[in-house]
């Protein structure tokens, strides 16, 4: 029977071959989590006008 040719593991950063079991990769799990207390909103927040204007003043 015919060995199957190995997949190869590449960096996303670089592009670099990886090789298991040479030490020269690694898995990093990363967690986030949200704050669970909501913002401080008062009437004033609310009573906006141009809703797509205040979102875009947010992203900038």
């Amino acid at each position: 029977m015919a060995k199957e040719p190995e997949a190869h593991l590449f960096c996303h950063r670089c592009g670099a071959v990886l090789k298991p079991g040479v030490g020269n990769f690694y898995i990093v799990k990363i967690e986030a989590f949200a704050d669970p207390t909501p913002p401080n909103l008062t009437e004033a927040d609310l009573a906006v006008d141009d809703i797509d204007k205040v979102i875009e003043d947010i992203r900038e």
